[in-house]
């Protein structure tokens, strides 16, 4: 990740960064906010919450003390008040793993990444597997905690394209609990949109499994499941927690990631994630 000119870390690939080490997701959310852009990421020399649009881009490197909406406009982009919030948790928060996404999918990569919190909810694992190999962060009602997110602005086509690499989601309408540094998200905004899991959370004895490593994902699920898996792939039960060793054949085995989702629900290792009272969103906007 780029700030303030320095060398890019990305150089240009495919959606490689999980396909390669799916062990290594959700690699690193960006902890400041600032404009992704295909060469970089230029941070923020503060927000203005009244419009966001007036928001200054940090000195050094080419846009350098202007603000966003003059910079969006000289690069023919959609302006703010055309884009659509998305709260983003897992990859989609690393500025590296947006960029491919958006450059896979044939969207410019240029868009405002600003940091908010979510009241009353905490982060878990989803009770499934990723195409990818992996097991996603995903959002749970947890009252009473708060849940630092990021919230990229995205045009139509951009919102569209990272919401199709999803499976089995639901995207919701998070206004209502939704600040953003400090200020609450409002309406005339745009309605905050949040992917939320079809398949419930990951759970032991009832409780969600809060999120961190792979690994303890993988320890987490029911000695059933890594009895399967072991079964299925032909590596040992203690390897079946070692994310190296099995995410490439999860990755590989789509009947089996069917099993794993479908023997965590049907042995209460799944939960749902308690978000089902915040209204769908309708439809995508259509890309453009």
């Amino acid at each position: 990740m780029t700030v303030h000119g320095q060398a890019p870390l990305w150089k240009g690939r495919g959606m490689t960064l999980l396909e390669d080490s799916p062990w290594n997701y959700p690699g690193r959310a960006t902890t400041v906010p600032g404009l992704l852009t295909r060469d970089g990421f230029r941070t923020f020399a503060g927000i203005d919450t009244d419009d966001v649009a007036r928001t200054r881009l940090s000195q050094g490197g080419p846009f350098g003390g202007r603000t966003l909406a003059d910079v969006l406009a000289e690069q023919r982009r959609t302006p703010v008040t055309g884009r659509f919030p998305l709260v983003l948790v897992g990859a989609d928060a690393d500025p590296d793993r947006l960029r491919e996404k958006l450059v896979a999918a044939g969207r410019e990569p240029v868009v405002p990444m600003l940091l908010g919190v979510l009241d009353g909810c905490a982060s878990a694992f989803v009770a499934g597997v990723h195409p990818l190999g992996y097991v996603p962060e995903a959002v749970r009602r947890a009252p009473g905690e708060r849940l630092g997110v990021v919230v990229a602005l995205l045009s139509r086509g951009q919102l569209a394209a990272v919401v199709a690499t999803k499976v089995r989601v639901t995207v919701r309408d998070a206004t209502g609990m939704l600040t953003v540094h400090g200020a609450p998200w409002q309406d005339r905004r745009g309605a905050a949109r949040l992917y939320d899991t079809d398949a419930g959370v990951l759970a032991r004895d009832g409780v969600p499994v809060g999120f961190g490593a792979q690994s303890d994902a993988l320890a987490a699920w029911p000695v059933e499941v890594r009895e399967l898996v072991s079964r299925e792939t032909g590596l040992g039960l203690h390897q079946v927690t070692v994310p190296r060793s099995v995410m490439p054949r999860l990755a590989a085995d789509p009947a089996l990631r069917f099993q794993v989702r479908v023997l965590l629900r049907d042995l209460g290792a799944s939960v749902p994630s308690g978000l089902d009272d915040l209204r769908p969103t309708v439809g995508l906007p259509v890309s453009s």
